[in-house]
């Protein structure tokens, strides 16, 4: 080949005396070698690439991927896509909405909160959000650090005070003997190692808590000392299977044992923590002839928890015996609010008020008669629709602030399954839209996540 060594590997040919490689192909077209891979084509004396490939419109070459389309002697890009809106482009992957003159981002979303813009994913801070008492709004570990430890176990209380919660909460039940302990429901086959203690197999029942049957053992037909022979377990292991590590390892707690222990960790890191006690099922326990208020307010005055000014929330899902203790208290009461359904003192009243009755402005000026908070379904303030999306923010959280009410938000976690579907693999996008309402603290099983936010705003 005129003698010339010509490689094959990768191949090359001689064209007009000209070697040619053949990988990438290039073919020769008006004397000018063209490029097959990425393949150029010739329009016009020009040379187009084909992958990505162009087009020619108006004397201008566009590129079809990502696509371009001329809209008023513009090129506008379709991947992603841009529109026009008021003589500006618009992306619409991530799509854009014009409000008030302002282009805001769908994705990551943004809504639009008292003139403040959301960040939806991933979240933005804001600023200048303050609760009624215009300071930081409070952490609640529900039930303790219940994301990382078995629930009401003094290892899930010692942790949420070691993430930064202001308040543990314990939901109270009575022993037979009259003693209050830390657990979610009275039946305790959730929560415990009872199944497996076969000299408890003759106490498990069926019995009617506040209207629905429920089978298994239960706090009120064992004594303390039974009780503290059995061992907590996580409740929901298909969700928290990293906390089943610590099944079968933490008794349960009584009242008493967790004040002892937020007094110890108080003094330790110099910081007051408050306890946020539930009284669970309050008519049903009055029922048996075990009141759950009478032991509850005295140890907590045994403790030296007095007056409005004391870090004590006492809280309930029932009406009435809120009601009662205010005449005996001075302790700050929580009405706590759920979404559906009604107070169960209402039920054995006759009462027709629902909890929805309860949220309406004549409701919450009728709850700050006898409470200082309420605790609040957070669907009740921002809703959901059908899918799981969220909706527009309520009043609500304005309308209990003009009825002296603090406002607390329940419950906060982080697993995608609780949260919505604005906030998938986001929980800190949750915290700060709630806090952007202006609650005055949330219930959290994640007080380490939640106590951040709360002092970055």
């Amino acid at each position: 080949m005129n003698e010339a060594f010509i490689s094959v590997h990768p191949p090359l040919i001689l064209v007009n005396e000209a070697f040619i490689s053949v990988h990438p192909p290039l073919i020769l077209i008006n004397e000018a070698f063209i490029s097959v891979h990425p393949p150029l084509i010739l329009i016009n004396e020009s040379f187009i690439s084909v992958h990505p490939p162009l087009i020619l419109v108006n004397e201008a070459f566009i590129s079809v991927h990502p696509p371009l389309i001329l809209v008023n002697e513009a090129f506008i890009s379709v991947h992603p896509p841009l529109i026009l809106i008021n003589e500006a482009f618009i992306s619409v992957h991530p799509p854009l909405i014009l409000i008030n003159e302002s282009f805001i981002s769908v994705h990551p979303p943004l809504i639009l909160i008292n003139e403040s813009f959301i960040s939806v994913h991933p979240p933005l801070i804001l600023v200048n959000v303050t609760t009624m008492q215009n300071g930081s709004p409070i952490i609640i570990a529900h039930r303790g650090a219940s994301g990382y430890r078995p629930e009401h176990t003094l290892a899930a209380y010692e942790l949420a005070i070691a993430l930064g919660a202001d308040y543990i909460e314990p939901d109270l039940v009575s022993t037979k003997d009259g003693v209050l302990i830390a657990r979610h429901e009275n039946e305790i086959s959730e929560t415990t190692d009872i199944a497996r203690h076969a000299e408890f197999g003759h106490l498990r029942t069926t019995k009617i808590i506040d209207g629905e049957s429920k089978t298994g053992w239960f706090t009120e037909d064992f004594t303390l000392t039974e009780l503290k022979t059995l061992r907590a377990k996580e409740r929901i292991p298909q969700v928290r299977f990293q906390n089943t590590a610590y099944d079968r390892l933490l008794e349960i707690p009584t009242l008493q044992e967790i004040i002892d222990l937020v007094k110890l960790k108080s003094g330790e890191i110099n910081r007051e923590i408050g306890i946020y006690p539930e009284t669970k099922h309050p008519t049903y326990f009055q029922s048996i002839g075990l009141a759950l208020e009478p032991p509850l307010l005295a140890t907590l005055t045994a403790n030296g928890y007095q007056g409005a000014n004391a870090p004590v929330f006492i809280q309930s899902f029932e009406v009435s015996n809120l009601q009662d203790l205010s005449t005996k208290t001075h302790l700050p009461l929580v009405q706590l609010l759920n979404n559906t359904g009604k107070p169960y003192d209402f039920v054995v009243s006759g009462d027709e008020r629902t909890y929805a009755d309860l949220v309406t402005p004549s409701g919450l000026e009728e709850i700050a008669k006898y409470a200082r908070a309420v605790g609040i379904h957070k669907n009740l303030l921002v809703p959901r629709d059908s899918s799981g999306r969220l909706q527009s923010p309520t009043s609500l959280v304005t309308d209990a602030h003009a009825a002296g009410l603090l406002v607390h938000a329940w419950t906060f976690r982080n697993e995608d399954c609780f949260l919505p579907l604005d906030f998938q693999g986001n929980p800190q996008g949750e915290y700060e839209l709630f806090f952007s309402l202006g609650v005055d603290g949330v219930f959290s099983d994640y007080p380490d996540t939640a106590a951040y936010h709360a002092t970055v705003q």
